[in-house]
């Protein structure tokens, strides 16, 4: 708190009038979230940038949590319904800490990978392409932590968590809890349907006996590359679309156009290169994928041979 909150909030104590000291604390709940999650996702991203190391690993941990985020809104959902009100959900709460951590180490490293010699000076789908090796990199982390879980237990998490993080982003681009709702669970349910060939696919591969030899090798490599690569493109169209019909003013389609026109960009030309944009997130989605699909098969392929 301020030293001015402070000082109102000991006004109260001081007079025992502890119910508004209660309620002046309810009040203040969520500016003091807003705050403990800006200074949270600041070192997060700068501790991420400085040691990617430290970041890698606490996105992976992230993961695991990140589906309390959808839960948390579903809660305020429910509750909205009951009261008859249309209370805002706190994504700043606790609750959508893992989701925040993430997304920013997930950014801190990428940015720490865009600086590296070579790599960090090419670009593939306009995105930097030490960036794209990093966002590949802890895909696969994610991936194999999931694992364990079963073939049904890993596409159940990876939905869970997609619901989780575009639940925190949808809210945090001004939607409301109904909205983040919708699309945190249709994203989860595109996550988890196009995930569902690749994961089949590795489990079937990691359990095949005998040995695979060079050729079946890479075999397994050049399919498990193409099935995730196609996987991925199909997962950020159908993502887009959803975005543009329930956030509608909001989405992400629509804000980069808005901001085109801040540029000077005519109505047409504005839709025109958000649309380019977009075929390029498509594109990096669809290399990250084949990327990231490649090094599973072929890590898989050895364990079974």
């Amino acid at each position: 708190m301020t030293p001015e909150e402070q000082d109102i909030f000991f006004y109260y104590v001081g007079k025992e009038d502890h119910e508004h000291a209660a309620d002046y604390l309810d009040h203040l709940e969520r500016t003091l979230n807003a705050r403990r999650q800006q200074q949270f996702s600041e070192t997060a991203r700068r501790v991420s940038e400085e040691n990617p190391a430290v970041g890698t690993v606490a996105n992976l941990m992230s993961n695991y949590a990140a589906p309390a985020a959808f839960f948390a809104n579903l809660g305020q959902g429910v509750k909205n319904v009951f009261t008859g009100e249309e209370e805002a959900t706190d994504y700043n709460s606790p609750w959508f800490t893992a989701a925040h951590l993430s997304s920013d180490t997930r950014e801190g490293v990428s940015e720490a990978a865009s600086d590296l010699p070579v790599v960090g000076d090419i670009e593939i789908f306009g995105e930097n392409l030490g960036s794209q090796l990093a966002n590949a990199g802890l895909s696969i982390g994610q991936n194999l932590s999931y694992l364990p879980f079963g073939p049904a237990g890993a596409l159940a998490y990876m939905g869970a968590s997609a619901a989780g993080q575009t639940t925190t982003e949808a809210l945090e681009r001004g939607a409301s809890s109904g909205q983040a709702l919708a699309l945190g669970a249709l994203s989860g349910a595109v996550e988890a349907a196009t995930e569902k060939i690749g994961i089949d696919r590795l489990f079937s591969i990691a359990r095949r006996e005998g040995a695979s030899g060079i050729r079946r090798a890479l075999l397994d490599v050049g399919i498990q590359a193409a099935t995730e690569g196609a996987e991925e493109a199909v997962s950020e169209v159908a993502n887009t679309i959803l975005d543009a019909v329930v956030m509608a003013d909001n989405s992400n389609f629509a804000l980069t156009v808005t901001a085109y026109e801040a540029q000077g960009y005519s109505e047409e030309r504005a839709k025109r290169q958000a649309f380019m944009d977009t075929l390029q997130q498509v594109g990096a989605a669809a290399f990250g994928g084949a990327l990231s699909g490649g090094i599973m098969g072929g890590g898989a392929s050895i364990l079974s041979g």
